[in-house]
């Protein structure tokens, strides 16, 4: 009988004979291990923005003098204290689009009701310093504005506001001629929200996020 090795089969064999591939020495690295090694630290890094983006903590400022002058021989001084904002402590609402996909309507995100000033319309991020209080003093009169007039407001610029030249203008702080009554236009947020906060304070204790109006003739 014919000895079976060699006998045709019709096909190649299936098993093929593979030759032992050299291992790389010590301290030796291949053109491989120079590409994917950066690839992998890429990845690494990419998996830990998420949780440092979501841990990141601000600075929260608190009884910041932003404005001090005499007006009419009268003491006028302005100081801002910040909180950070706590989302489960106010009643909010998220942006959406109360249009349609092909005629969008977008409404900016809501905190107790009013909508936010200093982000992109977006509701903030737990943490975000929020105005906590704005206290006017008129001599030795205090008065201060009403949180729910300052809840929305986020990310105040506190360096020197009162402070302006001919050509910028971040935060401007008025007083009437009588030392009796206060405008603030207050800039908050960075980015895409920069944006400024009015209020109206009076020593009489009123406060107002309304701009005055012209007296009719």
């Amino acid at each position: 009988m014919p000895n079976k090795s060699s006998l045709p089969t019709g096909r190649s064999s299936t098993v093929s004979t593979l030759s032992p591939q050299p291992v790389p020495a010590a301290g030796h690295i291949t053109l491989a291990h120079k590409i994917m090694r950066p690839i992998i630290m890429f990845a690494i890094l990419l998996a830990t923005i998420p949780n440092t983006m979501a841990d990141q903590e601000w600075k929260i400022r608190k009884d910041v003098l932003i404005y001090e002058a005499v007006v009419s021989g009268r003491s006028i001084k302005v100081v801002v204290s910040e909180q950070p904002f706590d989302p489960s402590k106010h009643k909010t609402t998220e942006l959406k689009n109360q249009g349609t996909e092909g005629s969008p309507h977008w409404v900016g995100a809501t905190v107790d009701g009013r909508t936010v000033i200093g982000t992109d319309q977006t509701l903030p991020r737990k943490g975000l310093p929020q105005v906590g209080r704005i206290v006017v003093y008129f001599g030795d009169k205090k008065v201060e504005v009403p949180a729910a007039l300052t809840c929305n407001v986020f990310l105040p610029h506190l360096r020197t506001p009162g402070v302006f030249t001919i050509a910028i203008a971040d935060s401007i702080i008025s007083v009437s001629a009588d030392a009796k009554c206060v405008l603030i236009d207050l800039g908050v947020g960075d980015g895409g929200g920069t944006s400024s906060a009015f209020f109206a304070i009076s020593e009489d204790g009123k406060a107002s996020t309304d701009p005055p109006r012209r007296p009719e003739p």
